[in-house]
């Protein structure tokens, strides 16, 4: 014999409620979850436009109170790279110091930045003819049983003529070759064993072969590999082929985020 019973059950009006604010509760967490933003650096190879300061600010006047100056042929991570910007971003870039927040911009630039990327943005050219490559970086991934360290190279030296890029090590060698102004080398990976010495690389004009910069890393003859190993480094030459002080040829790098 069955017996029917009226009695409310419980843990059915319980549960419902506790369902819905576990439901609500979690939707409110995901609205407030916090994008991943991307990372942009900005290198400055301009010739004649001095140090050059961004402002993100989308409407006017410039803001320049959380940037600082982005120096000539030079990278330093601190005044050349931004990780909160992500989305369809304004950028405008003053010449320094003689620019104030009401005075118009050498470039007004209207950048897509996708979620979580990792780009740079190249300042090229001349102050009066300024030229801009943004380049979407794939940063190399390394095999943690593989002791070494990746670099590419940027020609951004104006009106130059295809440049090689060798490693002074007694025999001649040429790690990149025949790159134009503007043009780019893919990741090419190099030995940071124990034993391994400062790597010098040599930046040589390919019609004339003049020598016309060097590079040489600092730490690997002291022992430091590891400062080196896994990580990744994009080298620029920048500056004009014959010319003497701040505008001399020059070659500098870029430090990428560890790969591995």
């Amino acid at each position: 014999m069955f017996t029917i019973s009226n009695k409310p059950n419980i843990a059915s009006w319980l549960t419902a409620p506790m369902i819905a604010c576990v439901l609500l509760l979690a939707g409110c967490a995901k609205e407030r979850m916090p994008k991943a933003t991307g990372t942009l650096d900005i290198i400055h190879t301009m010739v004649d436009a001095g140090k050059i300061r961004p402002s993100f600010r989308d409407g006017s006047p410039a803001l320049f109170r959380y940037t600082f100056d982005i120096n000539y042929n030079l990278f330093n991570t601190n005044n050349n790279r931004f990780g909160y910007y992500e989305g369809d971003t304004r950028l405008r870039l003053y010449v320094m110091p003689d620019t104030t927040e009401k005075d118009p911009p050498l470039l007004d630039l209207r950048l897509h930045l996708p979620e979580g990327s990792i780009q740079t943005l190249v300042l090229t050219g001349h102050k009066d003819q300024p030229d801009t490559m943004l380049i979407r970086d794939n940063i190399p991934w390394f095999n943690p049983n593989d002791s070494v360290m990746a670099f590419r190279f940027i020609n951004c030296s104006p009106g130059s003529n295809p440049v090689n890029i060798r490693i002074k090590d007694g025999d001649i060698i040429t790690e990149f070759s025949q790159l134009s102004y503007k043009q780019r080398s893919n990741f090419k990976t190099f030995p940071v064993l124990y034993n391994t010495r400062d790597y010098v690389f040599e930046a040589w004009d390919a019609t004339t072969n003049v020598l016309l910069a060097t590079y040489k890393t600092n730490g690997m003859d002291n022992g430091n590999q590891e400062a080196f190993r896994y990580r990744s480094y994009t080298m620029y030459l920048g500056g004009v082929a014959g010319a003497t002080g701040v505008n001399a040829p020059k070659l500098f790098v870029q430090f990428h985020y560890q790969g591995q």
